[in-house]
């Protein structure tokens, strides 16, 4: 039976990494799973690279490539571990798959300046990228703005939007409350979350004081307030799709020009809630329409729009609804899995089912 192997530095609260091993392990490959270490998230066919945020990872990862017979590897856009799998890839003989999953944060940041200084340091940051892409066996993309960006680097380039699973992240039954109840998603002890809790904090006054808050992930910092609730870390992803369960909206509030926070948004649509977010918060989500799948707000506006149609239970149920349908039309398992093995299979991969 082949083994895939995928490495991912995840920033979501579910990983795309951790998608990608159900649904292989479903259709009957051998799988495992590389990735950071915490204790609470330990899993079979789990190999941890330990301390997780070690600098040296793609290091650490030549003494697991040399111990183990990959068929293939999945690197989900992480170029040092890419480097360290392209390296030993002669010897062992496996294909690499590398997932582009996000402009780079660098290249977004410089936005469209046409200075010669921007255009130069737009060439160094693209480089490490562009020389995952060109050296790769396939090349996935989860965005069309992505495939449309690198479609000529690579001949096998592939649009494949995301691989929701839409039977569990399904609704449950939810618990009555007087109050609605807003979800802001982490974990909040990364870096580039903690701006969706600041945004909270910094314009708790301006919601509405029927508007209750649920803080959902791990924290490092916290303002006491009734109104809001924390959850804590959730060990298990059951807990996590009861208190989606228990939501009226889900926030997620997005600084300009860094890349979107995909995942936290398709589970929370795929479970019929109305997301409120940014225009860079929908982006790559090119199916998804503002206003009829989902509300789109400019930061500054947030606030007074949530206010405003939070309340109006018609229009969330409907807006839940087309989130749901449109989770199951163009990002579930069931839209993805058939072009993911495909792709397998046109590397001479097949699964012993």
């Amino acid at each position: 039976m082949p083994t895939a192997n995928m490495f991912e530095k995840s920033t979501g609260f579910t990983s795309k990494a951790w998608s990608l091993y159900q649904l292989l392990e479903e259709e009957g490959f051998e799988v495992t799973l590389i990735g950071r270490s915490r204790k609470e998230n330990k899993r079979d066919n789990f190999i941890p690279i330990a301390p997780p945020n070690t600098r040296i990872r793609s290091l650490r990862l030549t003494p697991i490539i040399l111990r183990n017979r990959f068929n293939c590897v999945f690197c989900i856009q992480d170029i040092p571990s890419f480097l360290s799998f392209h390296a030993l890839k002669g010897i062992r003989g496996y294909k690499v798959i590398f997932f582009v999953t996000m402009i780079q944060p660098e290249l977004s940041k410089l936005g469209k300046r046409g200075d010669v200084l921007t255009k130069v340091k737009k060439r160094i940051y693209r480089l490490p990228l562009e020389f995952a892409i060109k050296k790769a066996d396939y090349v996935l993309v989860e965005a069309e703005y992505l495939y449309k960006y690198w479609q000529g680097y690579h001949r096998n380039i592939v649009l494949i939007t995301h691989f929701v699973d839409e039977e569990l992240f399904r609704r449950r039954v939810k618990k009555p409350c007087r109050e609605k109840r807003l979800g802001i998603i982490g974990p909040f002890d990364l870096p580039q979350n903690r701006y969706y809790l600041e945004f909270l904090f910094k314009n708790l006054d301006r919601f509405h004081h029927g508007i209750e808050f649920v803080v959902i992930g791990r924290t490092l910092f916290r303002v006491e307030d009734p109104r809001i609730t924390y959850t804590g870390y959730l060990s298990s992803l059951g807990e996590y799709i009861d208190w989606l369960s228990n939501l009226d909206a889900v926030l997620v509030v997005h600084k300009p020009l860094d890349p979107g926070p995909y995942t936290k948004i398709l589970e929370s649509m795929s479970c019929s809630l109305p997301v409120f977010t940014t225009p860079q918060g929908r982006l790559g989500m090119e199916e998804a329409k503002p206003g009829r799948d989902i509300l789109v707000f400019e930061e500054d506006e947030l606030a007074e729009k949530l206010n405003e149609l939070i309340f109006d239970s018609a229009l969330m149920r409907k807006i839940g609804r087309n989130a749901r349908k449109v989770i199951e039309s163009h990002y579930s398992k069931r839209a993805n899995k058939e072009r993911l093995v495909q792709v397998l299979y046109s590397l001479g991969i097949t699964a012993d089912k």
